[in-house]
């Protein structure tokens, strides 16, 4: 016993009292997550993830990048970009086995049936870049299996809250965007945006944006901006004047508090401003594109969980590009969460991740892939 307590004691020291013992650990952990997260029952899974969104920023961001990161083996699948106003990255198989990979990236882009612009979500603070890649790699070998299509993912790392307010993150995005038409001179008939969550706030404001580029005060001086051949809302949060229905009536992790939270630090000055002034500031159709004028707008994919806090932003959303005629589908399944298709480990079922993230790929291949 005694040399059992000694070794427990040297592990204990190793992993916490060293920083590769720790990074160790950290890896260590997230795989047995990974591993054993689909035995936990879901509505079990959901408490969890709504007690850790109790814990400091810090903390939360640490410990969604430590489970949600990519592999090791995922590294090698992607190359880092750093635009002048803007920071990304290019999901590309095996992307970074290539001697002069930044140059084969752009050159596979512009070879690609379909690029898929990835704004990911987070409430505008949390999530990075890469913290999908287990989605994207299936979604591009989805397209090619079963579509014949050759697809890469640009991700865009925007910035976040509260380090940087409304309107930077949407800038980023725009910017990523315009790279793909301005500098690659992509066809937008092959340019799909994607998007989850605050992710489609920030996919839907921007494509409103472009649509009305000519009124936009920073856009208007720029060769014009096309519209891509459609657009993938995941869980959008696109309407910050929150309104949801009573919590005891959903199945989901995200509360009204914590939306209430993100708000007030994404929105500008959100507290110092008169309450009528900041009811009528955030139905700007650039911070809650729900209100916005969507004629002309692109095809959109809304795709929902049928318990999620935010099913009746889904809803009004799909109404609203409705009366604006735009082509619009749906894909939802009941009493499914919030981002069930694009983050495996919030779905009951893997097999249900892969059913319903297949369907979403038939779509894009139905309106993308076109030269």
């Amino acid at each position: 016993i005694p040399k059992l307590k000694s070794i427990l004691f040297a592990l204990l020291i190793v992993f916490l009292g060293t920083k590769n013992g720790r990074k160790l650990l950290s890896i260590l952990v997230a795989s047995f997550i990974r591993k054993t997260i689909y035995y936990i029952p879901i509505r079990l899974r959901y408490k969890f993830i709504a007690t850790g969104l109790h814990l400091p920023l810090s903390m939360q961001r640490y410990a969604l990048q430590t489970i949600l990161g990519p592999t090791a083996s995922e590294k090698r699948h992607i190359l880092p970009v750093r635009g002048e106003s803007w920071n990304g990255d290019w999901i590309i198989p095996y992307i970074r086995t290539h001697k002069d990979a930044y140059v084969q990236a752009e050159a596979v882009a512009q070879q690609s049936d379909i690029v898929i612009l990835y704004i990911h979500g987070g409430g505008f603070h949390l999530g990075s870049s890469t913290e999908n890649m287990s989605t994207f790699l299936y979604m591009i070998d989805c397209l090619k299996a079963k579509h014949g299509l050759k697809a890469t993912i640009l991700s865009v790392d925007y910035s976040l809250s509260p380090e940087e307010t409304y309107p930077k993150a949407q800038d980023d995005c725009v910017n990523a965007y315009r790279y793909l038409v301005h500098d690659l001179s992509l066809s937008p008939f092959r340019i799909i945006v994607a998007s989850d969550s605050s992710g489609g706030n920030l996919a839907t404001s921007m494509l409103l944006r472009i649509n009305e580029q000519r009124s936009d005060p920073v856009l208007a001086q720029l060769p014009p901006i096309p519209i891509p051949a459609g657009c993938v809302l995941i869980s959008p949060w696109v309407s910050l004047d929150i309104q949801q229905k009573t919590e005891k009536y959903y199945c989901d992790y995200v509360r009204t508090w914590q939306l209430a939270y993100y708000r007030e630090n994404y929105v500008p000055r959100y507290d110092s401003m008169e309450p009528n002034y900041r009811d009528a500031f955030i139905r700007n159709p650039f911070i809650s594109p729900l209100y916005g004028n969507f004629d002309n707008f692109c095809p959109t994919l809304v795709v929902y969980g049928g318990g999620e806090l935010l099913e009746p932003q889904a809803l009004a959303l799909i109404d609203r590009l409705e009366q604006h005629h735009v082509s619009v589908t749906s894909i939802t399944r009941p009493k499914t969460g919030h981002i069930y298709v694009i983050q495996p480990h919030v779905c009951s079922r893997k097999s249900i991740w892969r059913q319903d993230l297949t369907k979403v790929m038939d779509w894009c291949a139905s309106v993308g892939g076109k030269h």
